[in-house]
């Protein structure tokens, strides 16, 4: 058989546009090119009568201190100007290949030009991106500082910087004077593994001239916040649609005859749908000698005590507003072999984990709250600390998982209902796809997990996927290696840690769950928490658009936030209880949706026929039946509401 060959002639200006247009998509995609005019010109300005302090864009001014990060790097690049109207603009590149105990391992250091008496109205201004991170909202992590500052940290300034860039401005009251020998601006940058840009660095003096009210100040924000936002109004109407169901209440007396006129009570006893947190066990299950204890939080060393008191008040919100919980540490591999091996049967591990048995997990249950449990395998091998062993070396890698499987699954079987059997499972640095040459380690780990733990759910789990973005594509292709091999996952998780400058729209949020229900029948919310810094109207907002959006799609079968008190938050400011257990706008968020916006508690009368109907959110009831001029009740009886609906017949003496 022949074959032809045909020459297509293509017009000469076809090929210079697709030329023009290539040349286009390449600079935009290459971070170092990206041009900053936007950024400069169409931004927060600072205002005449202020004097420049610092000379960011001299390069023996501006350095990279080390510390125990010998391997990080700092270097000068120079952006090109959109428009052409100025000179290259002047940036200084760090990248932070690891993480380190301490953010100030390697830091960014630009000593004080010119002198700031206590008292000044200052701004420090400046430009940042991320070009790249390990953070699960793909966003980089920071803190700027005016060092020294006396015992006032008004001059601390943590802050997340996105993939666009993004202009800060921060105005305070100097707290002491700075003079030029002893003071300079540093930047804390060895949180994670990270690549940052800065571009503009400003320390700006107005003296007393100028009320410090009127410097600006950075604003965050997202589409979609609006009060009438019409994606928000959609989704409350789906809410009601999905999450609730009717129940007919029919009344009668001793003979059967109809009763109209009768009060029925109907009071929600709890959600069927699972709202959970992350928690810490020993607040669970410990006794008043396991406090106080001290427990690291990011950012600050000095830990914060945690006493008897506080972990009554910790159980009381647990009891009253959840109804699932994970483990934030208890049942990782590291923590539970530890803990368990211990052969001198003292020390602190040990003892967390018999509390975890004999005390946490038989509260939970007396409580009927679920446990999710976290995690089984980690996708990224030089992150928990246990598998940093094997990140050379196959066999014993595998060797070890399927050993720690055969001892955790069948232990927990009985009170753990859900694993993240594979967390991290696209992973970062050194990932088990890598060390293993290909995905099938996926499918030989939820096929081994399912041998051992039949009766279980076994979910994967990612972050970067509803902030950020950058690991999506991948995600999809290890869920449709998972589904072609037999092994669907029976749960895809979403970690869902926001911050500033990742605060995706609701509507794109709903998109990329409609993206993988096509994958999954059943996604999770699975490490929900909201970082917005000191902006707490911001925190509240966004939680608020999170949970009705993800509570709005009817493939999303639980929500679960990564803590709820600052003094048991990895991101403090995450937390919707103050350390005083004092609520924020964020916690008033979550109580008014949980208990009140989704929640029934209601009082209907029989019509002649005896009947009433109510259109509830599903979960179990208690209903009583009282005379409609009284308030005494006669008896109480206890209703589950499905998505089926439920009829339920009392009777009045």
């Amino acid at each position: 058989m022949s074959r032809h060959h045909h020459r297509i002639r293509i017009p000469f200006w076809i090929v210079i546009v697709y030329c023009l247009l290539m040349t286009m998509w390449i600079r935009d995609m290459a971070g170092a090119e990206t041009s900053v005019e936007t950024m400069l010109d169409r931004q927060v300005t600072a205002p005449a009568g202020g004097v420049d302090c610092l000379d960011f864009d001299d390069p023996a001014l501006t350095t990279l201190s080390h510390g125990r990060l010998p391997d990080a790097s700092g270097r000068w690049l120079s952006l090109a100007s959109e428009t052409g109207q100025r000179d290259d603009v002047r940036v200084f590149e760090v990248v932070v290949p690891r993480s380190s105990p301490q953010a100030w391992d390697a830091q960014v250091s630009i000593p004080l030009q010119r002198k700031i008496a206590k008292g000044d109205r200052v701004l420090l201004m400046f430009d940042a991106r991320c070009v790249a991170s390990d953070n699960e909202s793909s966003t980089g992590y920071a803190g700027l500082f005016v060092q020294p500052h006396g015992e006032d940290d008004r001059t601390r300034y943590p802050f997340n910087a996105g993939p666009q860039w993004q202009r800060f401005a921060y105005p305070f009251v100097a707290p002491v004077d700075h003079g030029v020998d002893q003071t300079k601006v540093v930047i804390h940058v060895a949180s994670m593994p990270q690549t940052l840009q800065f571009a503009a660095v400003r320390l700006i003096n107005y003296g007393s001239s100028i009320p410090l009210r009127e410097l600006p100040t950075s604003k965050f924000t997202y589409p979609g916040r609006d009060d009438d936002a019409e994606w928000r109004i959609q989704a409350l109407q789906r809410i009601d649609r999905i999450r609730k169901a009717d129940m007919t209440i029919r009344v009668t007396d001793t003979d059967g005859n109809p009763l109209a006129g009768q009060r029925v009570r109907i009071r929600q006893q709890r959600h069927s749908f699972p709202f959970g947190s992350a928690v810490n066990s020993m607040l669970l299950g410990g006794d008043a000698s396991d406090f106080p204890f001290q427990r690291y939080i990011r950012g600050d060393s000095r830990g914060r005590p945690t006493t008897i008191e506080d972990a009554r008040r910790y159980r009381e919100i647990v009891q009253r507003y959840l109804t699932r919980v994970t483990f934030e540490g208890a049942l990782r591999p590291h923590v539970w072999q530890w803990g368990k091996n211990r052969a001198d049967r003292k020390g602190d591990l040990y003892r967390r984990h018999q509390v975890l048995l004999n005390a946490t997990v038989p509260w939970l249950q007396e409580n009927r709250i679920s446990i999710r449990g976290h995690y089984i395998g980690w996708g990224s091998m030089n992150s928990p600390p246990i598998q940093r062993d094997f990140v050379d070396d196959v066999a014993a890698h595998k060797q070890w998982l399927w050993k720690h499987m055969q001892d955790i699954l069948p232990a927990t079987e009985s009170f753990v209902d859900e694993w993240d059997t594979i967390n991290h499972v696209v992973g970062f640095g050194q990932t088990y796809h890598q060390l293993y040459g290909d995905m099938q380690i996926d499918v030989d780990i939820m096929r081994e997990a399912r041998r051992l733990a039949p009766s279980l759910r076994h979910a994967i789990n990612e972050g970067q996927i509803l902030p950020g973005g950058s690991r999506r594509d991948a995600y999809q292709a290890v869920i449709e290696n998972l589904n072609q091999h037999g092994q669907a996952p029976d749960v895809v998780g979403f970690m869902g840690h926001f911050d500033s400058a990742s605060l995706t729209s609701p509507t794109d949020i709903l998109a990329l769950l409609d993206r993988y229900a096509k994958l999954c029948p059943h996604l999770q919310l699975t490490e929900l928490d909201v970082d917005t810094g000191t902006d707490e109207a911001l925190q509240a907002d966004y939680l608020r658009d999170v949970l009705v959006a993800s509570f709005s799609h009817p493939n999303i079968d639980a929500i679960v936030m990564w803590g709820f008190w600052e003094n048991q938050h990895w991101k403090p400011n995450a937390a919707l209880w103050r350390s005083d257990w004092s609520r924020k706008p964020a916690g008033d968020v979550f109580v008014d949706l949980v208990r009140n916006q989704w929640w029934t508690d209601t009082t209907v009368v029989t019509e002649a026929d005896g009947s009433a109907t109510v259109r509830g959110f599903m979960g179990d009831y208690q209903l009583s039946v009282g005379d409609v001029a009284s308030d005494a009740t006669s008896g109480v009886t206890s209703v589950v509401l499905d998505k089926q609906g439920a009829t339920v017949d009392l009777m009045v003496p």
